[in-house]
């Protein structure tokens, strides 16, 4: 949402000539373009020979803490409009949609008519290229929101339609449920006037518009669906899935291509079911621990670390409880991770800092240009990236944050790339995602198996709080595999605040 909404915004404008989807892209323009705009990304070497503007929040998430991040959520389209207007728009529409953008970055889905998930399983399932989700999907969804007006009527008339007709042409469809679901919410249409509703967004647009919109949404729904089943009915997969042990804490592990799996584990996990190992429900049910996922890719070798949590009903307390546990343990296992990628890339600590340090000189200039941009709307946060961009200014190798520090980040950070700390409410490590791959992760083994056994065993070792090698001396800690990984448990035990 928030990339499809800087770009459309910049069309409107008719400030950019070419659209491209990938940060790697920009090379081919170097030199050739006037300007060249990043928007939702940024590049760690910004292109020669071209005026560069950057719109990307993503740099903010690597500087602002977890409550920081609650109550100074930005976007990158916020970033972008702060700068360059509202463009002539209704002020109250045009302030909805940027709220839209934003819930898109921050907020969970909730639930299937949720246009988050919409856009999610239209990227995962449909296998289209970016450009034709945009152009197809998402322009006459920004366009039809800013311009048109809502029309109740209209809306129930194209739902009803289409539905009829994607089942009629689909009478067998995995998702007539759900569609059927759909059709009774449909029945009482002011109770789907949430600004994230599919329902509500289609009753801006024109009939024909809204029909082949909502049969795209109808037809990812249907794959996700299909997948999830593919997920849940694999009962050799289930049954053979890997239950390792981080101290309190489960790691289940497993080898497969299936989009779904993650979401089909947390699902029958959370029913209860015989098809998973005893030991998984036990701890997530009837112990309340959360659980670590690592998948692994066989096709790709790209990975994908997550949690599974379990709380009762309403008791919001425990679900907090749960979700803290959850940041802790990602907080030291990304620190882990990425450790080991420069140890096996024979990296010295001082060679990697010297690079970290030289990154965060490049992104200093971009932290003065958000504190302009930022300035007269959002002055508190304005203020505090001015002040991380000072303290960079002053920067050098002695005055840098600690590596256990940098190590932890969010987002990326120099030489360990592709992977990504996605560090929000529900943290996860990738490298590379069922939608945009990355180069296999082959660096932890050349097989999906050796990748998954490696990243057990890292989990193991960095999440067990009371885990030290039997030979272990914190005054001596060269030598340790885990020296150079930074846990809060051994720089505990040197005696070293953190």
């Amino acid at each position: 949402m928030d990339a499809g909404s800087c770009i459309r915004f910049l069309q409107i404008l008719e400030e950019v000539d070419e659209i491209d989807f990938g940060v790697e892209k920009a090379k081919e323009y170097e030199g050739k373009a006037d300007k060249i705009i990043f928007v939702d990304t940024y590049p760690s070497e910004e292109p020669k020979d071209s005026k560069v503007e950057i719109y990307s929040q993503h740099l903010i998430e690597k500087i602002l803490n977890e409550e920081q991040l609650k109550t100074m959520q930005v976007s990158s389209f916020d970033l972008l409009t702060s700068a360059k207007g509202t463009a002539g728009f209704d002020e109250e529409r045009f302030w909805k949609w940027k709220a839209l953008a934003r819930y898109g970055d921050f907020l969970k889905d909730t639930g299937e008519m949720d246009i988050k998930r919409a856009l999610g399983i239209i990227n995962s399932f449909l296998d289209l290229p970016d450009r034709e989700v945009y152009e197809r999907w998402f322009v006459p969804l920004m366009d039809s929101f800013l311009s048109k007006d809502k029309n109740l009527e209209r809306g129930e008339k194209i739902f009803k339609e289409t539905v009829s007709e994607f089942l009629s042409s689909n009478p067998d469809s995995i998702g007539r449920n759900s569609l059927s679901n759909w059709l009774e919410k449909i029945k009482e249409p002011e109770k789907l006037d949430a600004l994230r509703n599919i329902f509500h967004l289609l009753c801006y647009m024109e009939e024909d518009v809204g029909r082949e919109w909502l049969l795209t949404i109808f037809k990812a729904l249907e794959r996700a669906q299909e997948d999830f089943q593919k997920a849940i009915n694999s009962k050799e997969l289930l049954e053979s899935i890997g239950v390792d042990y981080g101290g309190r804490f489960v790691i289940v592990s497993q080898v497969t291509n299936i989009r779904s799996f993650p979401s089909a584990l947390r699902y029958l996990t959370r029913t209860g079911s015989q098809l998973l190992p005893e030991a998984l429900i036990k701890a997530a049910l009837v112990e309340k621990r959360p659980y670590i996922i690592i998948l692994v890719n066989p096709e790709t070798l790209n990975f994908y670390i997550s949690s599974g949590i379990f709380w009762e009903d309403r008791n919001w307390k425990q679900r907090q409880e749960q979700i803290k546990k959850v940041q802790e343990i990602f907080s030291e296992l990304v620190k882990a991770v990425r450790a080991e990628i420069l140890i096996r890339k024979e990296i010295s600590i001082n060679d990697w800092l010297a690079e970290v340090l030289t990154e965060r000189k490049k992104e200093m200039g971009y932290l003065f240009k958000l504190d302009g941009i930022l300035r007269k709307k959002n002055p508190r946060l304005a203020d505090i990236l001015r002040g991380e961009a000072v303290r960079r200014l002053q920067e050098d190798k002695k005055n840098m944050p600690q590596p256990w520090v940098l190590l932890s980040q969010p987002c990326d950070i120099a030489l360990t790339r592709p992977l990504f700390f996605n560090k929000k409410e529900y943290p996860q490590i990738l490298w590379g995602s069922a939608t945009h791959p990355e180069p296999p992760a082959d660096i932890f083994g050349e097989t999906a198996e050796e990748i998954r056994r490696e990243l057990v065993e890292i989990a193991k070792l960095s999440i067990d709080n009371d885990y030290f090698p039997s030979y272990c001396d914190p005054r001596k800690c060269f030598g340790c595999p885990m020296e150079l990984w930074y846990l809060n448990k051994c720089l505990s035990r040197r005696g070293i605040n953190i």
